[in-house]
């Protein structure tokens, strides 16, 4: 028959599908090839992309392994990556915390000594305190009594 050669016949020219568009990956006739549509192509007789089709798949499986392999490769080494920027920003953030930390230290312990400060200036005004009523309460206690002891001296006079 008229596609014996490709086991087919072509839809647009009625010819034998005897070529075989390596680009598009298809049968074609001679004049699909001749066409535009596959003139810059490479074609190759439908009987050999038939064997090579054969030995293709294991070619095309170490292919495709080895493109995994680099994958995984790949991965693994932007896992790495990515791994090495997680720890710098962990170390980082340990480090500002470890920064933080010792500055809040020490600004409560400033703040306590001014605090602790304080209270004693506080204390030392409350004991002034006091001491000067106590003081005080003293010399007028002993006061009314010479003016009392003087009232009554003058009144017997």
């Amino acid at each position: 028959g008229p596609g014996a050669a490709g086991g087919g016949v072509c839809e647009r020219h009625g010819e034998a599908l005897k070529l075989f568009c390596q680009e598009d990956q298809k049968p074609v006739c001679l004049v699909c090839h001749l066409s535009w549509d596959h003139r810059a192509h490479r074609v190759v007789p439908i009987e050999e992309a038939a064997r090579g089709c054969k030995e293709a798949p294991q070619e095309h499986l170490a292919g495709l392994r080895k493109d995994r392999e680099e994958a995984k490769a790949n991965e693994e080494k932007r896992s790495e990556e990515l791994l090495k920027q997680t720890e710098a920003e962990r170390q980082k953030i340990l480090s500002e915390c470890k920064e933080l930390r010792g500055f809040l230290e020490e600004k409560e312990q400033f703040l306590l000594s001014r605090l602790e400060a304080l209270d004693g200036d506080i204390a030392q005004r409350r004991d002034e305190s006091v001491s000067k009523l106590s003081q005080e309460f003293l010399s007028e206690k002993h006061r009314p009594e010479r003016s009392a002891a003087g009232v009554q001296r003058k009144s017997a006079l």
